[in-house]
């Protein structure tokens, strides 16, 4: 249990050494409250076809030889712990994936996704690489640069170059997958009255984020910075609440009650103005209930980032979540250089 409080540590923070694919250039803009997103992203150039052959965005050497693709990312980041993420996402050039879009044969996304999900099997055995859901076959998202999954935004890259993504809240359902267990409830003042689902966590997705980034799982420009609220789902069922670590002077968690005896976890400025205010329910409750019952599916966690604004539950007897003191944090092990 100890390793998993140390995996979490280092999950939540937004430093560590990065050791990229060719070079330790950052793909997101240089925003401390980026750091977080930023740490989990390799990009990649080959001056390889990968649009013609997509294996090549498992494995490929650069333009002087050096060996870089999704696979050297999971060298880097591999331990003996756990895998910190549930799914992978890949970001292609603009240019490359309009290109892509010409394949008529088979859609080239769903043919990258099935060839990369072939690869990674086969490193799996290979390697022994454990990934954070044992049971669950590791998913891929592939998106084009500037697309709506990016609402737009674009990182830069040329022809040649990708970018991917090993991230705790990206997520990708599966078909026959169980239902998810948690609904996040939002409410956002002076953006809409009461609460509203604003997204579910899947059974093995090891975070969910409110934030005002595209990477976040639900964005709105009123939450102020990117990843602002984190939730972290163990596999065990545990949840723990946090901020951004990156913005522990400018945010904290404060916990509240509604009618009802619900638990509450408002989101607020240091100065105490409240940002939003997060409720989780059982997925599939209606909007108006999960603000005001006592029904919570929220249980302890074992660690969390230091410096962030926290907040620990346990299970009272009859389901309702209760704030409680936090266990003593382990400090994380000196990151290998």
């Amino acid at each position: 249990m100890a390793q998993i409080g140390h995996f979490f540590s280092r999950m939540f923070s937004g430093g560590g050494t990065r050791g990229l694919s060719g070079d330790a250039a950052r793909v997101l803009p240089p925003d401390p409250a980026l750091g977080f997103y930023d740490a989990g992203l390799r990009r990649h150039q080959t001056p390889e076809d990968f649009v013609g052959d997509p294996s090549l965005i498992w494995e490929a050497p650069d333009a002087r030889g050096r060996r870089g693709g999704l696979r050297r990312h999971l060298e880097q980041v591999r331990g003996d712990e756990a895998a910190g993420f549930t799914d992978v996402l890949v970001i292609v050039n603009r240019g490359d994936f309009e290109r892509a879009s010409l394949d008529t044969v088979e859609p080239w996304v769903r043919r990258a996704e099935r060839v990369l999900e072939d690869e990674f099997a086969s490193f799996r055995l290979q390697t022994g690489f454990r990934p954070y859901a044992l049971h669950r076959v590791v998913g891929f998202r592939v998106i084009g640069e500037g697309g709506p999954e990016m609402d737009g935004a674009t990182l830069g890259l040329e022809p040649g170059e990708f970018v991917t993504g090993l991230l705790p809240n990206v997520y990708v359902p599966q078909a026959g997958e169980a239902p998810a267990p948690l609904a996040v409830h939002l409410h956002l003042p002076g953006a809409w009255e009461g609460y509203r689902e604003v997204g579910q966590v899947g059974v093995d997705q090891a975070l969910f984020t409110l934030g005002n980034h595209w990477l976040d799982n639900f964005r709105h420009p009123d939450l102020g910075a990117p990843a602002l609220y984190r939730l972290q789902r163990r596999p065990d069922g545990s949840v723990v609440h946090v901020t951004n670590p990156d913005l522990a002077d400018r945010y904290r968690l404060v916990n509240e009650e509604a009618e009802g005896g619900a638990s509450v976890v408002a989101i607020q400025e240091a100065s105490g103005r409240p940002v939003a205010y997060v409720v989780l329910a059982a997925a599939g409750e209606e909007e108006d209930d999960a603000a005001s019952d006592g029904r919570r599916a929220m249980a302890p966690a074992e660690s969390a980032a230091p410096g962030a604004s926290t907040i620990w539950f346990r299970r009272a007897p009859g389901g309702e979540a209760i704030p409680e003191e936090a266990p003593p944090a382990e400090a994380p092990p000196a990151e290998e250089a």
